[in-house]
């Protein structure tokens, strides 16, 4: 009795070969898909006044030891703008004992409940301040950073966030960010 193995072999190649060659999208970074250069951002703003914000996106690392003895890391992402209109600035700060670097690409959920943004912070923390907004600060309340790419050089990323300033305003920043470090 002969068996035939070879015919389907063959077609099986052939559809697998045609398979892989034709699925293969490569994926868009950051700066492909936002036309973003390093070190740059572009936000929005939504609620009672929209606004369009532009500017430098740096980033800096410092290591913390907590109160129970263990060393971790604070990151810190700034986004601030350079001229004399429409000045705001947006700092984000990571800090979790999890954090390496490279920083890993993953979403960061902002802490609901922070104890203690001096002593020993863990998550994800953030504050703007924009003129058009009047001179008080907003803290984020809820939201998400994304990010995309991490090296030792650059983090891309996308960031959506809800801020409240102490007397009950609140708006919602949504926008993209190549930061570099040390900037």
């Amino acid at each position: 009795m002969k068996k035939y193995y070879t015919v389907p072999i063959c077609i099986l190649s052939i559809v697998s070969i045609t398979f892989l060659c034709t699925s293969y999208v490569p994926s868009l970074t950051l700066m492909d898909r936002s036309g973003l250069e390093e070190g740059a951002y572009v936000l929005s703003t939504l609620g009672e006044l929209s606004l369009n914000l532009s500017g430098s996106a740096s980033l800096n690392t410092e290591e913390t030891i907590s109160g129970d003895g263990n060393l971790y890391t604070t990151l810190n992402l700034k986004l601030e703008n350079d001229g004399e209109i429409d000045r705001h600035f947006v700092d984000i700060y990571i800090a979790d004992p999890e954090i390496t670097q490279p920083f890993a690409k993953r979403t960061y959920e902002i802490s609901e409940n922070i104890d203690g943004f001096i002593n020993d912070f863990q998550g994800v923390f953030g504050i703007a301040d924009i003129d058009r907004f009047g001179e008080l600060p907003f803290f984020t309340k809820g939201g998400q950073i994304s990010v995309f790419h991490a090296d030792h050089h650059r983090m891309a990323g996308n960031l959506k966030l809800t801020l409240m300033n102490t007397i009950g305003q609140t708006i919602e920043l949504e926008g993209d960010f190549i930061a570099a470090f040390g900037r």
